[in-house]
């Protein structure tokens, strides 16, 4: 028989557990969203239409960049560029993100290497099938994307008309946010703490919920390494997305697998008191 004391310490557990849960989902439901959330790759007809409308004349580079990159006939399906005066804008569209990314690989360094003296400004905005860095340093203006399958690389001078048409570009091919600067890397930083923090959240309310399992595996010694297996297994999860969590705050690619992970979690803690059922009527009676 449970004495008065053991039940009110186990409601009292299940109400923090409850609270807990609670300010997870709402951190969840706050966070993925805004890390999650894709922009749409432009096309080539629409980067076209916006260089022209800011007076660029664009040109299509495709055969005479196929020429001299041998291998990549087959990934690039188109590239257009601008150069005039002191500016160059170049959008690229690949059969895949991956050599997208490598694009904005070497762009982000070439940037950093030419560029990043002091004093400087920059953004950088990582979100789930994209990645924007702005830099204006030494007197220059430039910026470096990825969007899904497509890349951008542009610099002029910042004091220029072509850095305000650079961003006017971008911003009606849908890669700058109209009305509203860019996401810095502050803002980045603060939303993949809060994902951390919410992970490891999870992992106390996964922890407390299936305490249980330990309890009583101690009662029933005949089943306790079944008991005890099942408790690592069923707080796995948590243990696992707060480990992609934390990674997350150096990588992007790993951003799916934690909302896939989160959601995991969150379904074992809410199924809970049905396992415990389950475990409670297959476990027989106490000696």
């Amino acid at each position: 028989m449970k004495t008065r004391k053991t039940i009110k310490r186990n409601i009292k557990t299940d109400i923090i557990a409850v609270i807990i849960m609670v300010a997870i989902i709402f951190g969840v439901l706050r966070v993925l969203p805004v890390l999650l959330e894709p922009k749409t790759p432009a096309t080539a007809e629409q980067v076209i239409s916006a260089l022209v409308s800011q007076g660029y004349t664009p040109r299509d580079y495709t055969e005479a960049y196929i020429a001299n990159n041998p291998g990549v006939e087959e990934t690039l399906n188109e590239l257009i560029a601008v150069e005039q005066d002191d500016m160059r804008f170049e959008f690229y569209n690949f059969t895949r993100s991956d050599h997208a990314t490598r694009i904005y690989s070497h762009s982000y360094s070439e940037l950093i290497r030419k560029y990043n003296s002091l004093p400087r400004v920059q953004t950088n905005s990582r979100r789930a099938n994209y990645s924007i860095y702005t830099l204006e340093a030494s007197g220059m203006y430039a910026v470096a994307i990825y969007v899904g399958n497509t890349a951008v690389y542009a610099y002029s001078n910042a004091e220029s008309e072509h850095a305000a048409k650079i961003r006017r570009v971008l911003t009606e091919i849908g890669y700058f946010e109209q009305g509203s600067n860019m996401n810095t890397e502050t803002e980045n930083i603060i939303i993949r703490a809060i994902l951390v923090i919410t992970s490891l959240l999870l992992m106390i309310a996964t922890r407390i919920r299936y305490r249980w399992l330990k309890t009583t595996a101690i009662q029933q010694p005949k089943n306790a390494s079944k008991l005890l297996a099942l408790h690592k297994a069923l707080n796995a999860p948590s243990v696992v997305c707060t480990i992609l969590a934390i990674i997350t705050c150096f990588t992007d690619t790993l951003i799916k697998a934690v909302n896939y992970s989160l959601y995991i979690v969150i379904a074992l803690l809410v199924i809970s008191p049905a396992i415990r059922l389950i475990v409670k009527n297959k476990l027989p009676p106490k000696d």
